[in-house]
């Protein structure tokens, strides 16, 4: 736990709170074990087959069908529709995690607990236009490997043409990483995009 005087809520939270724990508490539902994560149906849109994760040692969770995801203050906030600080609330009151009063709180801890929900909120949006981008990127290099593969199947000599073999691999690298990459990694090939050091099909066109 944080230090007497330099107290984050948030951290407090996220440091005290088991998500699994939470998310079951929350919703009702139970995550089944799956590896190193749990599964369930995710409680942000509706499905039948489970594509919503739950990873404890990270503290963190992760839809593949909606792309909803962040820690244990993103699904209270998500979940109940409130702002940072009110989720953090929430959970620590629901959990039994004691919190300081902010109205006792010195000028400067409240200003440094404004400045950690802005920066909550740039990163928020931040997450939501790459998500956004990486959704429409998506769907352009999917476009851009269908179109070399119906190339391919039309070309009189498979191995004559390597070029559409290596589109293919890079389409499959770019559509892994769309998919299943980490924020970082995301964020890294827009980066690379926007530095046109992806190559030739780097605009995710043939």
């Amino acid at each position: 736990m944080p230090k007497t005087g330099t107290i984050d809520i948030f951290a407090a939270v996220k440091e005290s709170l088991d998500i699994c724990a939470v998310i079951q508490t929350y919703t009702g539902q139970e995550l089944r074990r799956t590896g190193r994560s749990f599964a369930g149906l995710c409680p942000f849109h509706t499905e039948k087959t489970p594509s919503f994760t739950a990873q404890p040692d990270r503290g963190t969770y992760h839809c593949f069908g909606c792309g909803a995801h962040g820690t244990v203050i993103d699904f209270a906030m998500n979940y109940y529709q409130l702002g940072a600080l009110d989720a953090a609330k929430k959970l620590a009151e629901d959990f039994g995690i004691p919190i300081p009063d902010l109205r006792k709180m010195s000028p400067e801890e409240r200003k440094r607990i404004r400045e950690q929900q802005e920066q909550q909120k740039k990163q928020r949006a931040r997450k939501k236009a790459l998500e956004a981008w990486s959704t429409q990127a998506y769907i352009d290099v999917c476009a851009l490997r269908c179109m070399c593969f119906q190339s391919l199947c039309t070309a009189q000599d498979y191995y004559e043409h390597p070029e559409f073999v290596h589109t293919l691999e890079y389409c499959d690298h770019i559509l892994d990483i769309l998919s299943y990459g980490t924020e970082a990694e995301k964020a890294a090939v827009l980066e690379a995009k926007l530095r046109e050091d992806l190559g030739l099909v780097g605009g995710f066109m043939p």
